[in-house]
């Protein structure tokens, strides 16, 4: 399920968006897809919550068509790599973020008429760089580098309240890495 905040919140009655996306998997939806407008997206899938920040833009033109954007580039991306694992649903929500930012920039459908595919890709590429997206051999070599630092940010965010709770990340370093990322860009968006 595909849906904003305000229609999440009008259909399941609930003010929290967690709450939302647990009552509308109770109805027997796998994953829900909250999106937030200029604050980016949440994936809820089980205990799971990826946050998503939203492209940073200078100048915003016109929000609408934004989220049909997002959905439809979602939509689009699975549906070429014919698969709907988690990890390939966190890449169709980031496709979804780039896509809506390309929307916003003109009236209508103007913004996505003058894009390019080199366009997207170039925006994608900055985007994965500012929400984190680390191939294998970086995300060890980053692991290595600060990997005591790592388990004692992940100890002191058990501290705090239980804010992350642990169980609900993977246990290998890519997970870890990507369960900080999407903390810090969290934090960031609060």
């Amino acid at each position: 399920v595909v849906i904003n905040d305000e229609e999440a919140r009008l259909l399941t009655k609930e003010f929290n968006l967690i709450k939302c996306a647990k009552k509308i998997m109770s109805w027997g939806t796998k994953y829900v897809i909250i999106k937030k407008g200029e604050h980016g997206s949440l994936l809820f899938f089980e205990d799971l919550i990826f946050s998503s920040a939203a492209v940073s833009l200078e100048s915003v033109v016109d929000p609408t068509g934004a989220g049909d954007s997002f959905a439809g580039a979602m939509m689009g991306y699975l549906t070429s790599k014919k698969k709907t694992d988690l990890a390939s649903i966190k890449k169709s929500v980031a496709f979804g973020n780039v896509l809506g930012s390309f929307a916003v920039e003109g009236y209508g459908i103007e913004g996505l008429l003058r894009i390019k595919k080199s366009d997207i890709k170039k925006r994608m590429s900055r985007y994965e760089k500012m929400i984190c997206f680390w191939k294998v051999i970086r995300v060890n070599h980053l692991y290595l580098i600060m990997k005591d630092k790592l388990e004692e940010i992940f100890s002191l965010q058990k501290s705090f309240e239980e804010m992350m709770n642990l169980d609900r990340y993977p246990k290998d370093v890519e997970g870890k890495v990507s369960a900080l990322c999407t903390a810090m860009i969290h934090e960031a968006v609060e």
